[in-house]
């Protein structure tokens, strides 16, 4: 006879072993589990349904937009401080570009110089 680890796996010695391990709930745990398995894979939706059920909330929307007459865009009118801290930040992010060196024209004229064939 076969003794320990070595002793055939039945289904009984499975139970046994589990319900000593894990509690007297451990049965009702696992067809829990399965169970809400199950039910999240039988709402889970393909990529093609997910697809499709999108676009028709678009199209939805985009018509009830247009029922309603309403702009989907507004125009915002900035204030001259707002005006103002825009063209410093542009400021700012120009001339961190150039001292990087991101400077379009500088960035070219490594490539192509005067006088050079390009056909080379």
């Amino acid at each position: 006879p076969k003794k320990g680890s070595e002793e055939k796996m039945t289904y009984k010695n499975f139970i046994r072993k589990t319900l000593m391990q894990e509690g007297a709930d451990a049965i009702a745990k696992e067809e829990d589990d399965i169970e809400t398995k199950k039910k999240k894979k039988n709402t889970t939706k393909t990529p093609a349904e997910e697809q499709r059920d999108l676009q028709a909330e678009i199209r939805a929307a985009a018509h009830s937009a247009e029922a309603d007459e309403q702009d989907l865009f507004s125009i915002k009118e900035q204030t001259l401080e707002e005006k103002e801290q825009q063209d410093e930040d542009f400021a700012r992010f120009q001339a961190k570009a150039e001292r990087r060196g991101d400077n379009a024209d500088a960035v070219m004229s490594n490539y192509w110089r005067a006088g050079e064939d390009l056909n080379e």
